[in-house]
């Protein structure tokens, strides 16, 4: 049998070789893959039955392990190779994924006027960044519950109860009403705004003067005219002359700061009812249009002196020093003057001049106080002309002396 050679000769022609048993033969004994490598190996076999082998790698090159030895019979051989890492990218704001350092991520959402702002921080009241539909403002540290934005990120408007300093007077919330102490407006209710505080204010016209129905201190007034027109004795009996008082309080722009509630009516007798009982017996400041006071009250009124003449007209035409007629007949106390017939043109029905009315006397100053001349009546033709006292009366606090045809008596 022939014996294996081995030698450096036989292996570098890749062949292996049998001699001395008669026979030369050759195995192609292996094809092996090392690491990826094709791995080819020819054994030859000599004479003297050596075998020798070779290894060729084509890719790679033996090493020997850290041992440094080989086993007897054979070699051995290891391949080392570093493994494998992959290294995961970084998170940053704005990739949809929370990171320990991030309140939110939206991704793309994020933005200033939404819930995830752009530095993923989640947006807050109180931030200065207006979360859209879902805060109405947002001015940061200014938020307050007396400022424009507040504490709540709303918007503070008048009615919500929040007072805006220096922008609202006052604000009671659901209270705020035009008749009471804050306004829908969230100013506070003062004489002179137009509106009524009720419980405080008896009137309120829009306006501080006097002699206009309300006075400066929003309290009720009766004024008192004299006509600028002059008209014959026959006025249309008492109701005429009634409303010829009105029509000149129209003109002169005297009617109520609140349509309805006043009425004008003549101070001349009538036989039916005499002025004190036609005139409500009022508490109240009696003036002219000019604001300056006649009388306290109806008392004073018909005490016979009056604190001031009456010469101002409806459209406030002063008659200084100058003698004007104005049909009464009226007693000082507020009584008809007797034989009425023959004192009042016909109960105020004719302007013949064969009747006679009797008139007072508008002149300014002192000598003028008892709805007469220098204290006695003068009579007057009917066809001449005179002049009528005017006189105010509050339909709301009196609506009975409203009536055309109320008496008190």
């Amino acid at each position: 049998m022939g014996t294996w050679a081995s030698g450096r000769a036989a292996a570098s022609t890749g062949r292996v070789g049998v001699t001395g048993g008669g026979f030369v033969g050759a195995l192609l004994l292996l094809a092996a893959c090392v690491d990826g490598a094709a791995l080819t190996e020819t054994t030859e076999i000599t004479g003297a039955n050596k075998l020798t082998a070779s290894t060729t790698d084509a890719t790679t090159t033996a090493a020997d392990d850290d041992s440094g030895s080989d086993s007897e019979g054979g070699s051995s051989s290891s391949t080392t190779a570093d493994d494998a890492t992959t290294d995961e990218p970084a998170g940053y704001c704005g990739d949809k994924i929370v990171q320990a350092d991030e309140e939110c991520d939206e991704g793309s959402g994020n933005a200033e006027g939404g819930g995830c702002l752009p530095g993923c921080v989640k947006n807050v009241c109180g931030d200065g960044h207006k979360w859209s539909g879902v805060e109405e403002c947002d001015d940061g540290e200014d938020n307050a519950d007396d400022a424009t934005c507040t504490s709540a990120c709303k918007r503070n408007v008048c009615g919500d109860g929040l007072r805006i300093k220096y922008i609202e007077e006052c604000d009671n919330g659901e209270e705020n009403s035009d008749e009471g102490e804050c306004t829908s407006d969230c100013v506070f209710n003062v004489c002179g705004d137009g509106n009524v505080y009720l419980g405080v204010e008896e009137c309120d016209d829009g306006s501080t003067l006097q002699g206009d129905g309300c006075s400066y201190e929003c309290e009720r007034e009766q004024v008192a005219f004299v006509t600028k027109d002059a008209f014959t004795g026959d006025l249309g009996g008492v109701a005429g002359a009634d409303a010829k008082c009105q029509e000149a309080a129209k003109l002169g722009g005297l009617l109520p700061w609140a349509s309805g509630n006043y009425t004008y009516k003549a101070w001349i007798a009538d036989p039916d009812c005499a002025p004190r009982d036609r005139f409500p017996h009022a508490d109240r400041p009696y003036r002219r249009i000019d604001g300056y006071e006649l009388a306290w009250d109806f008392d004073d009124l018909v005490d016979g002196d009056l604190e001031i003449s009456l010469w101002c007209t409806e459209d406030h035409t002063y008659y200084v020093d100058v003698d004007l007629p104005v049909w009464t007949a009226v007693e000082p106390n507020g009584s008809n003057s007797d034989d009425l017939a023959g004192s009042t043109c016909n109960y105020w029905t004719l302007d013949g001049d064969f009747f006679f009315g009797r008139v007072g006397n508008l002149r300014y100053g002192d000598t003028w106080t008892k709805w007469l001349k220098n204290g006695q009546w003068e009579a007057r033709g009917c066809n001449s002309e005179a002049h009528l006292y005017c006189i105010q009366i509050d339909c709301i606090a009196y609506p009975e002396y409203c009536a055309p045809d109320y008496c008190a008596k």
